[in-house]
């Protein structure tokens, strides 16, 4: 049940702000180009392998308690109802800065919310309930959330408008956070949530990487820092455009054709090809015994104490895939993110190209673009799962 419930609710966000939003934007009079900025805020599905390790390594002070997974999904749950309560009271015709930002968090937080949810059914996953049977259960969720989050809300949109449409599914995001509290954890978890004052496993793997064998303190943390700069470049650099692009008069607006011709190159190598190359060389460096400690170094404290964290939640692991897969990572990151990109990003106008180009109604396009492709989604699905 709950892994139903769960699929739904990582479904929803992504059907409201990637699909259904634009339906709005579009019947606000807000012109595609402005769309076409506001759609960046997909990236957020395309990049959240970058903060995945994060999620997997870093708990959440106080609520640690609730289970190394719930303690993030039931967060992002409330914040996710929480936006879309705001943004039933927002118009986007005269705040269209409020509702990106709102928006763009919103992805964020739902990026954040499909990690946790996705470990999570690895977690609980057993004899009885194995792992291919809840990831159809869970698809079969995600799939009744694209019908509620688009059929159903251009049909309920059409009737009582957009900001209550928005407030009565930013209700329901909120319900299923609460209710998330009572999902079970994996079976090794309860007993950590219970010794929350005792040494974490996080802390445990810390430590290891200052044990003799480890890379040099010096050569990691240049190694983060590259790695931080090369992100936090190309975040700033997005998060300009859409800035500018989203605040500025029409005449005034960035060029979205040059910005991605001259930056959407750069912005791939610096968020995937060097961060890999860097891990790559870190790799090397491990297996032909150059830069290691030679001894135990003495325990970190502070700012390095935080570095350490930091490198082993987000370069550590690109260390480690790279170490596996050598050099085809590269490529194969560079493969999944421009599927991503796709997927995230240009069916965003499927809206305001049936509504506005083609003329046809909220309860037209429900019916057409969403009960017949999802419900032989939903159908295919089903008969999957009894076939498993």
């Amino acid at each position: 049940g709950f892994m139903l419930l769960f699929g739904f609710a990582s479904g929803l966000p992504f059907a409201l702000f990637l699909g259904t939003l634009f339906a709005w934007l579009t019947e606000a009079g807000v012109d595609l180009e402005t769309m076409g900025v506001f759609s960046l805020i997909g990236l957020a599905y395309a990049f959240q392998f970058l903060w995945s390790p994060l999620i997997d390594k870093v708990d959440l002070p106080g609520l640690r308690r609730l289970g190394k997974r719930k303690q993030w999904i039931m967060p992002m749950q409330l914040l996710l109802g929480a936006i879309l309560l705001i943004m039933s009271l927002s118009n986007p015709a005269s705040s269209i800065g409020l509702f990106s930002l709102l928006a763009g968090i919103g992805a964020f937080a739902s990026a954040t919310q499909d990690i946790a949810i996705n470990a999570w059914r690895i977690d609980v996953a057993d004899e009885e309930a194995t792992l291919d049977i809840l990831s159809t259960v869970y698809q079969m969720g995600y799939r009744l959330s694209s019908l509620v989050g688009g059929a159903l809300a251009l049909i309920i949109a059409g009737r009582i408008g957009w900001p209550q449409t928005y407030l009565v599914l930013g209700i329901t995001l909120l319900a299923i956070g609460a209710i998330a509290l009572f999902a079970p954890n994996a079976d090794g978890d309860r007993g950590a949530a219970a010794r929350a004052d005792a040494l974490g496993e996080s802390d445990l793997q810390v430590r290891a990487l200052r044990q003799a064998g480890g890379i040099v303190p010096s050569v990691r943390y240049k190694a983060l820092a590259l790695v931080g700069l090369l992100w936090g470049g190309a975040i700033a650099v997005v998060l300009t455009f859409m800035i500018e692009s989203l605040t500025s008069a029409p005449d005034a607006r960035p060029d979205p054709t040059e910005f991605t011709t001259n930056w959407g190159p750069w912005i791939i190598v610096a968020t995937i090809v060097l961060p890999a190359l860097i891990a790559g060389w870190l790799a090397s460096q491990r297996k032909r015994g150059a830069n290691l400690l030679a001894d135990d170094a003495p325990p970190a404290s502070g700012a390095a104490y935080v570095a350490d964290h930091l490198y082993r939640a987000l370069v550590l692991p690109l260390e480690e895939f790279v170490g596996r897969l050598g050099w085809s990572l590269v490529l194969i990151l560079a493969v999944v993110l421009t599927y991503r990109i796709c997927d995230a990003i240009w069916g965003t106008f499927a809206y305001p190209f049936y509504l506005t180009e083609l003329g046809y109604s909220k309860d037209e396009v429900a019916v057409a673009s969403k009960f017949f492709g999802v419900g032989a989604i939903v159908l295919g699905l089903a008969l999957g799962g009894w076939l498993l």
